[in-house]
């Protein structure tokens, strides 16, 4: 498995992607209601992960824009334990 930092991005796109309803073309009508963290503080409309640092240890920090610093606990736990299924040792990092 190759950890560059675009493959650690893309993989929590594809994670954020998959949270959505799509129409018939793939694009993104709705988030999935059955998620369980649809009440935090998140712009779904611009969610994204823009950058990731790898650190010393091997894991990697990701960055996800559009949801509230600090407040979105159930989210950040979830995008970890998706990218630990991948085998990915991630933490996420929320900003506005």
């Amino acid at each position: 498995m190759i950890n560059s930092k675009d493959n650690i991005i893309n993989a929590v796109n594809q994670i954020i992607d998959d949270l959505f309803i799509k129409d018939e073309y793939g694009g993104r009508l709705k988030v999935n209601n059955q998620i369980g963290f649809d009440s935090e503080p998140i712009n779904w409309g611009d969610l994204d992960c823009y950058d990731a640092e790898k650190l010393e240890d091997g894991s990697w920090i990701v960055f996800i824009e559009e949801a509230a610093p600090e407040r979105c606990p159930d989210f950040c736990e979830y995008i970890e334990s998706e990218m630990k299924k991948k085998g990915y040792d991630v933490k996420v990092i929320t900003e506005w």
